[in-house]
């Protein structure tokens, strides 16, 4: 979908009551969010908008749902981001893995 600096618009399919809350870029662009959530009282939305955020590193206020908040396709806005910086979280996020933590003493 389109982009300005600080700003970018994608399309996510939802796909609740999964067992893994994930978020995932297809092939065409669009992402596939897989959420733990059922979509009651605006819970998967609510996961979704913090998944979102976690991924891109933004704050959850940044995520807005521009369009779909009740259908399974949504038009999702994201604000404030350093485009080079949420690119490297997003790949990072893909590859990389938590090391061992280390105790404070």
């Amino acid at each position: 979908m389109g982009s300005e600096a600080g700003l970018k618009v994608i399309e996510v399919k939802v796909k609740p009551r999964a067992k893994v809350s994930e978020l995932a870029q297809v092939a065409d662009g669009t992402w596939v969010a897989k959420l733990k959530a059922a979509p009651v009282d605006g819970k998967a939305n609510e996961e979704l908008v913090a998944l979102i955020a976690a991924r891109f590193g933004c704050r959850k206020a940044d995520v807005i749902i521009k369009a779909g908040a009740s259908g399974r396709t949504k038009l999702i806005r994201i604000e404030g981001l350093d485009m080079q910086g949420s690119l490297d979280k997003s790949r990072e996020s893909k590859t990389s893995k938590p090391g061992p933590r280390r105790s404070q003493q």
